[in-house]
């Protein structure tokens, strides 16, 4: 792996698990994607801007793309579903494909639950 691909891979660790209060809990099953190494800071911010942004917003919300033409790296997002997960009052179901020039854009479905502080956080099992 490159030094910067490296150092934007830990950037996006630091943020999902240091960050309590945008990130809480672990956030590092969605780092399996093989596509993420390709980010490089810059895109694992931008990229964790659209999550957070899609997971805030109204439901239904419609289909969130985005990437970055200068790295060739993006990411498609859909809210799926809004189970009901015991212990908390909201939750979503999200179906990602991430890709990068390097990767095929990987699908992978989790489910984040915001907790009564208001961060959100990944529900067991996702």
């Amino acid at each position: 792996m490159r030094p910067a691909n490296r150092n934007a891979l830990l950037s996006l660790i630091a943020l999902l698990l240091l960050a309590p209060a945008a990130w809480s809990s672990d956030w590092t099953s969605l780092l399996k994607d093989k596509a993420l190494v390709d980010f490089n800071e810059q895109d694992l911010q931008d990229y964790l801007k659209v999550v957070n942004t899609l997971l805030d917003a109204p439901q239904p919300a419609a289909p969130v793309e985005w990437s970055n033409p200068k790295t060739g790296v993006g990411a498609r997002l859909e809210v799926i579903d809004q189970p009901r997960v015991e212990g908390f009052d909201e939750c979503r179901r999200v179906r990602t494909n991430v890709y990068s020039p390097k990767h095929r854009a990987t699908t992978r479905t989790w489910t984040a639950c915001r907790a009564s502080d208001g961060a959100w956080s990944l529900a067991k099992g996702s």
